[in-house]
């Protein structure tokens, strides 16, 4: 419908990043070529502060939108009792050349949602539409969840952290959370 309307009003041009990447290229490159498309700075997207805000969120949604990507958050098929259950899935994109979108579904942790636009984000560059949810099953599921892990938490960050291999549960889980809070991502992720 989207596209159609943009058709009759005669601004339907093809966007010349949906599917424009090889997934041979690697991960780290279509995280930095996301980045750079979406003027995306990681420092203005973890400015948000406090748990359960979607600042982070909000800032990358304004980075994506005016690229021409239709971003919806949805979390139920019109009414309370049609919810989207989370591990079927957490969100989907519909890689068009001149209407992309992304919908994400809303029963997800607030800090999940940044994680899965970026995943999504990476679905249309390859030109893939699909649906994810749960556990990557083929390799294009991931890719993406690479390109996504790259924007939000670098490898090099990471690199400087100690290593918790011996350490206690409780103090492998504290640290999992100082992380995630400090980054504006989930714990899983982190995890």
């Amino acid at each position: 419908m989207v596209r159609s309307l943009l058709e009759s009003e005669e601004e339907a041009e093809p966007l010349d990043f949906v599917a424009s990447y090889d997934i041979r290229r690697g991960a780290e490159g279509l995280a930095t070529v996301i980045s750079e498309r979406l003027d995306f700075s990681l420092q203005s997207f973890r400015s948000g502060n406090g748990r359960g805000t979607s600042k982070g969120f909000a800032y990358l949604r304004e980075r994506a939108e005016p690229a021409g990507i239709f971003v919806l958050l949805i979390g139920n098929l019109g009414s309370h009792h049609s919810a989207l259950i989370v591990e079927l899935f957490r969100g989907f994109a519909l890689s068009n050349k001149v209407a992309p979108f992304v919908v994400i579904n809303v029963q997800d942790s607030e800090q999940a949602w940044s994680f899965t636009l970026l995943h999504e984000l990476a679905h249309i560059w390859l030109g893939q539409t699909g649906v994810s949810g749960g556990r990557p099953t083929s390799a294009i599921e991931t890719f993406c969840n690479d390109v996504a892990g790259r924007i939000l938490l670098p490898s090099a960050e990471m690199a400087g952290e100690v290593a918790l291999r011996a350490a206690r549960q409780d103090v492998v889980i504290a640290r999992i959370g100082e992380i995630a809070d400090l980054r504006q991502i989930s714990h899983s992720m982190v995890a």
